[in-house]
């Protein structure tokens, strides 16, 4: 299945370094994957997110990766649970062959990388590619950074609010 072509990956962090190229994944703002990442000095200003893409293109459930590759190309592959017999938000790979994790990741970037392709033709094709790029892309910093960082919230007020709609 990955050997339509060879992929090098040799020294990926220097060249995520730079910032100058566009990164394309699923969830790319979400804390798991990260857009930008000071521990290992990635920075990343353009980039292409599947998740944020289907929503645009309007699927109405958020879906994980392993669903849309399905979808997409008809082809099952093991979720992280099923593959580790873990909870995905453990992701350990500590007791895990470097081969096993290797092959786990290059599946998914395989289809992430065929994704982005069919994703953006379907946006411009459905005429929802400048909305994807000049609005929705640039909320991905923002919601990676509440996700991160958390938002306040009045506790009074949704206690209130809570009680208001249990009357109802």
């Amino acid at each position: 299945m990955l050997s339509e072509k060879e992929i090098i990956a040799y020294n990926v962090k220097e060249y995520m370094k730079n910032g100058e190229s566009e990164y394309f994944g699923y969830s790319v703002g979400g804390k798991t994957y990260g857009i930008n990442n000071d521990r290992f000095g990635i920075k990343c200003t353009e980039y292409f997110d599947i998740l944020l893409a289907r929503y645009v293109l309007g699927t109405e459930s958020l879906q994980e990766i392993e669903e849309i590759i399905l979808d997409e190309f008809g082809v099952e592959i093991a979720t992280f649970e099923e593959q580790f017999k873990k909870e995905r938000r453990k992701k350990d790979f500590s007791d895990v062959s470097d081969d096993v994790v290797c092959e786990f990741l290059s599946k998914r970037t395989f289809f992430i990388y065929k994704l982005e392709t069919i994703f953006r033709n379907r946006l411009q094709n459905e005429q929802f590619l400048n909305i994807f790029d000049k609005l929705e892309s640039r909320l991905i910093p923002v919601l990676a950074q509440m996700e991160e960082t958390g938002i306040k919230i009045d506790k009074k007020y949704f206690s209130e609010f809570h009680n208001e709609l249990e009357e109802k």
